[in-house]
């Protein structure tokens, strides 16, 4: 499906292609800040093996990196971010840990539509709160979640499992 962006997207893919080279000089940094509460996030997943998670806006991704660990060889993890430089540099954190169960797609997480896909957890550190508009959750959005979808944010309140998809993923990634 082809891309659309908001005016609001399309600076949003602006200002993170000019702050790219900054974000990245400074990594060590910001996950010394951001990796506990990342983390415990993660860890409120209840990731399992075989699992499929995709991780929204995911930067550099080294949090896809930790979450593919998480579900194991038979599982997989898609990180999705709006910049194609951060994404550069998630596909070498990939390579240099031997991640072969993830991959990373350049799309705008409130826009764009991710496939076939499904996932049984979704997941975000702290890339929705750089969302215009942040997607929703809602057990009926009718996204390509699996029955016990879950999802977790460090960035925003921790909604429960419900009988459908709790993840904020909206309807027009069906």
């Amino acid at each position: 499906m082809p891309r659309t962006q908001t005016t609001a997207n399309a600076r949003a893919a602006e200002y993170w292609s000019q702050v790219a080279p900054s974000w990245l000089e400074f990594e060590p940094e910001l996950e010394t800040i951001s990796e506990r509460p990342g983390q415990l996030a993660m860890n409120r997943l209840d990731l399992e093996l075989g699992h499929t998670v995709v991780d929204l806006g995911c930067g550099s991704g080294l949090t896809t990196v930790q979450l593919a660990e998480r579900v194991g060889e038979a599982g997989s993890a898609l990180g999705v971010d709006l910049s194609a430089e951060l994404l550069g540099q998630a596909r070498r954190h990939a390579d240099r840990h031997g991640a072969g169960n993830v991959e990373f797609l350049a799309a705008d997480i409130q826009t764009d539509h991710l496939g076939a896909a499904r996932f049984d957890r979704a997941y975000s550190r702290f890339g929705l709160m750089f969302c215009a508009d942040p997607p929703r959750p809602s057990p009926t959005s009718g996204t390509r979640c699996g029955p016990a979808a879950d999802y977790r944010s460090s960035a925003s309140r921790a909604w429960p499992r419900t009988s459908g998809c709790s993840s904020p993923m909206p309807p027009h990634w069906r």
